[in-house]
């Protein structure tokens, strides 16, 4: 062998040597004292199995891939869905789907229409057993539809909202069904009931369902079945499909295709000409490759998979600072109490190599330690939480746990990386060990480096920018993350010299404080750490209290109150799917009913407006529906620009000139509400020229333009084309002139506009016209005063799942407890680091409490020491924290409130960035600055008790 080839053997059998013996002395150092090892360990694994756990959580919540198969498919090949006006893409789970041709990169953009299956005209709506019987022919096979619908269930006097499923075959449903006793349905009168809404109370496993229809309908229940696929919150039962009725609020076809030939992603492609996305079977087991998905639909899938991997870096890259700071302490302290064991090594002659690897090996020990406990809490924590946790409150729909390797795996890592990276600092100072200094008891940390703050400058400014521009201009998450990371570093780097600078200036402070920031400042080793991770968890706090004071304030500023205060308002659900009113005469009538019945003290006012019906058409509703109209036609706008608007006329006070009033106005305060005289009167304290004018078949405007004396409102019907959107057929039937008393529309005035309305008439009026009216709220209030919170409660409790009673008490603010919890954790987090550190420190200077108490101090002087070591640790870190935390918190208010301003008297909004609204919370942020200081000083001063040793010192 030769000579350089045993000098690199000896050389790598030395290095690993020498690993060897650090950490073999870094597990007993674990095992002497588990105290502080413990801390050590919590504070990195706790953070790890936190992230652990979201990532573990995030694949397992949905059921993917071949998962889904036993839970939506069954025995099924494929699921099909109704054939829509265009040709598609989608990808190979049917999770995302886009008209073929469409461009979502360039301009150009161009439709194809879809082929109609064979036997069906184009344009046509078949019925469900039309279209399943057309798909066979198409595909082969047996097709079975299945309808999802919602009804409502009669329990005593109160109407439940259920999901019913409707399936000529429930059997064939697979994996999504099973029966539990009893028989499926098979006559229109008959249903099976699931054991989920048995087990909620919503339905019995015998007798009858009595269905909230007109006429009224009984249905037999004849079993229970176990529902394993979810199809809606929360589905109640199954019934055959000629048991479907006009009860139906909405609906959702699938059609199952039954046959012994997989169903190919080549086919899947050829259904998608017809309009129709597929769930395969054979594609979910054998996904395409990358290449035979439609470019733009493949870009919108990276595009995801790169958001995911973005959050992942974020998390590491956060995951990396949180530990860093939080673990750094205990390294300093480690390395700390061995300052005189290593000085001792290195007089025998140890290398400065092997005095870092002994400070480094406790943090590859205790990271790796960490990082496996974090991992594999933050992995058993997903199952214990999904099947135990969750299913209290609702059942668990997401599928078996699927653990990222790769994530868990890095964040692992990250994890030990971290750790390494907090002992790194206080083994890199082992080179400039004064032997002789520490052995004497009179080590003290060097001066500052210049260099480093002017570094730690630059990179906290460079960092501040660089945050703020990538949060503001929607940056990637790593390019936000940088500047984070940039912004906390250059900080901590400015650290040792703030510290000596709090020393210069401390010479007008109290002997304890004094004393405490000139021992900080010397053994700058041993605070630089600690101040740090106050400062990391105090500018992490600042950021989010910025956040959501801000985004609060925000809400508080575009509060719309719904009701008088004190009164209320209860929301009726009375539109069916195709927008017809739902039986609004016995909702309401059953309504008052139960608040007469409940709290006979209220006064119940229905507030209708005039109703046009058109907000619930669209793409896909019946072309041939006719919808009436009625609208404010101002002089200069024709009718169809009333309804449409004019894009060219300008604007009136932010609102479009030709669509101010009617049921197609475009203002958030321009409805038409139909009310009493006696109700407008007491609502409005009307003038005797308004209440003459609303008496003689007039109107009450609130508006910030100007109106005339008179004003011609157009009434009519129209279509709406099911292709686009668009209204076709507008027909007028009459143009009315009304006189119209006016009122200006401000903030005053909002509290007693009910249901979005700033134009009123009487129900005489409205019925002379001949427009069409409809109640969709009901309004309450007390003549005593306002309504009490116990009769808000009753009157939820008696009201049916569709409705609700919200009582207007003026904003409330959610953020306070929010803010509270989050003070609490972080406030515990720097008493811990403080603690931890003036633990350290009173230990280290054992000796000179000796030497005070012998000339005459008190252990009143030596808590005030203790007290003053953990204010300047605290106080010193909060307020970087603060100033640090400002800059990401003011720049999270820009996308947060800036990205849209809203006017709440017309609720126009506009986009863009030119008023975000900032508001710091100072109080919440004085308290952590003020309080835990001197918490922990406190507690400090109280945890001195034991008299110091008073021996003969060498020195």
């Amino acid at each position: 062998m030769s000579a350089t080839t045993a000098g690199a053997g000896s050389g790598l059998g030395s290095w690993r040597g020498s690993w060897a013996v650090a950490l073999r002395m870094a597990r007993r150092e674990v095992r002497r004292h588990r105290g502080r090892s413990l801390l050590a360990l919590s504070m990195v694994a706790i953070p790890t199995a936190l992230l652990t756990f979201a990532l573990t959580l995030y694949p397992t919540s949905p059921i993917t891939g071949p998962e889904r198969i036993p839970y939506e498919l069954g025995n099924a090949v494929a699921v099909l869905t109704t054939p829509g006006s265009d040709q598609i893409v989608q990808d190979p789970e049917a999770t995302q789907t886009m008209p073929a041709g469409f461009s979502a990169t360039g301009p150009g953009t161009t439709t194809r229409s879809a082929q109609p299956l064979p036997g069906l005209a184009k344009g046509s709506t078949p019925a469900p057993g039309q279209l399943a019987t057309a798909m066979a022919a198409q595909f082969g096979g047996r097709v079975v539809p299945t309808t999802q619908l919602q009804v409502w269930i009669l329990d005593g006097d109160r109407s439940r909202r259920v999901d019913l499923v409707a399936t000529p075959d429930p059997e064939a449903k697979g994996g999504g069904l099973d029966l539990v006793s009893g028989r499926w349905a098979s006559g229109p009168e008959e249903v099976v009931v699931t054991q989920t809404a048995v087990d909620k109370g919503l339905v019995p496993t015998s007798g009858t369902l009595l269905l909230d229809s007109t006429p009224a309908r009984t249905l037999r229940i004849v079993g229970v079945a176990q529902a394993r696929s979810s199809w809606g919150a929360p589905l109640a039962g199954l019934i055959a499909p000629d048991a479907l009725g006009e009860q139906v609020d909405s609906y959702m076809t699938s059609y199952a295709l039954y046959r012994d030939q997989p169903f190919t992603w080549p086919q899947v492609q050829q259904a998608n000409t017809f309009g129709i996305s597929v769930l395969s079977a054979d594609v979910l087991r054998n996904p395409p490759p990358s290449g035979e998905i439609d470019p733009d639909l493949r870009d919108m899938m990276s595009m995801d998979d790169g958001r995911n991997a973005g959050l992942v870096v974020a998390g590491g890259g956060i995951l990396l600072i949180i530990v860093t700071l939080l673990v750094g302490p205990a390294f300093a302290v480690s390395a700390a109490r061995q300052r005189r064991t290593l000085a001792l090594a290195a007089s025998n002659g140890a290398t400065t190599k092997q005095l870092r690897r002994t400070v480094l090996s406790q943090a590859v020990v205790l990271g790796a330690l960490a990082a496996v406990a974090g991992a594999v809490i933050g992995v058993l924590a997903v199952p214990a939480v999904t099947h135990w946790i969750i299913p209290v409150w609702t059942p668990w729909t997401g599928g078996p746990i699927d653990i990222p390797w790769t994530h868990v795996l890095g964040i692992m890592a990250v994890a030990m990386l971290s750790a390494l990276v907090a002992a790194l600092v206080p083994a890199q100072r082992l080179g400039r060990l004064d032997i002789v200094g520490v052995m004497k008891g009179q080590e003290v940390s060097p001066p500052p480096s210049r260099v480093v703050f002017l570094l730690g400058l630059a990179g906290a400014i460079l960092g501040g920018i660089v945050l703020f521009y990538g949060i503001i201009t929607h940056a990637s998450e790593v390019f936000i993350v940088g500047g984070a990371v940039l912004l906390i570093g250059g900080a901590l780097l400015l650290v040792p010299t703030l510290l000596g600078l709090a020393a210069l200036g401390s010479q007008h402070l109290p002997v304890s404080l004094r004393l405490a920031s000139r021992d900080a400042a010397r053994q700058r080793s041993r605070s630089t750490p600690s101040v740090a991770a106050v400062v990391g968890a105090v500018a992490a706090l600042t950021m989010m209290g910025v956040g959501l004071t801000s985004d609060t304030e925000q809400q508080r500023r575009e509060y719309v109150p719904n009701a008088l205060d004190g009164e209320a308002i209860v929301s009726l659900d009375v539109y069916g799917s195709d927008g017809a009113p739902r039986r609004v005469d016995d909702v309401v009538a059953r309504t008052t009913e139960t608040i007469k019945r409940t709290t006979p003290g209220l006064v119940v006012v229905p507030l209708a407006q005039v109703t046009g019906g058109h907000v619930f058409a669209g793409p896909g509703s019946d072309p041939k529906a006719v919808w009436p109209f009625v609208n404010y036609r101002p002089q200069g706008c024709t009718t169809t620009e009333s309804i449409s608007g004019d894009p060219d006329a300008p604007a009136v006070d932010g609102v479009p000139k030709c669509t101010q009033f009617g049921t197609h106005a475009w203002s958030g305060h321009g409805q038409i509400g139909v009310l009493p005289l006696a109700e407008l009167d007491r609502r409005f304290h009307l003038t005797d020229n308004e209440r003459t004018v609303l008496d003689k078949g007039g109107a009450l405007a609130f508006t910030r333009a100007a109106l005339p004396a008179s004003i011609t409102m157009v009434s009519g019907t129209l279509r709406v084309d099911s292709d686009t959107g668009e209204f076709t057929d507008i027909t007028e039937r009459a143009a009315d002139t009304l006189p119209v008393a006016t009122r200006t529309l401000d903030l005053a005035a909002l509290p007693a506009l009910p249901r979005d309305c700033g134009l009123f008439v009487t129900p005489d009026t409205a019925t002379a016209l001949g427009w069409a009216t409809t109640t969709d709220a009901i309004g309450l209030y007390d003549p005593a005063g306002p309504i009490s919170s116990a009769d808000a409660d009753r009157l939820n409790a008696a009201m049916t799942d569709s409705s609700y009673v919200e009582v207007e008490r003026g904003f409330q603010r959610a953020d306070q407890l929010i803010m509270g919890i989050l003070v609490g954790i972080f406030a515990f987090l720097i008493l811990v680091i403080t603690l931890t550190s003036t633990a350290l420190s009173m230990a280290e200077q054992q000796r000179d409490d000796a030497t005070l108490a012998a000339v005459g101090a008190t252990r009143g002087t030596r808590r005030a020491m203790a007290a003053g070591q953990a204010i300047v640790i605290s106080l010193l870190g909060a307020l970087i924290g603060v100033a640090v935390g400002l800059v990401p918190g003011i720049a999270i208010t820009f996308p947060l409130t800036g990205n849209t301003q809203c006017d709440r008297l017309t609720n126009m909004c506009q986009e863009g960035y030119a008023h975000p609204i900032i508001k710091i919370p100072w109080l919440w942020l004085g308290l952590l600055v003020v309080a835990v200081p001197l918490t922990a000083a406190l507690v400090s001063a109280l945890a001195v008790r034991r008299a110091p040793t008073m021996t003969r010192r060498a020195t």
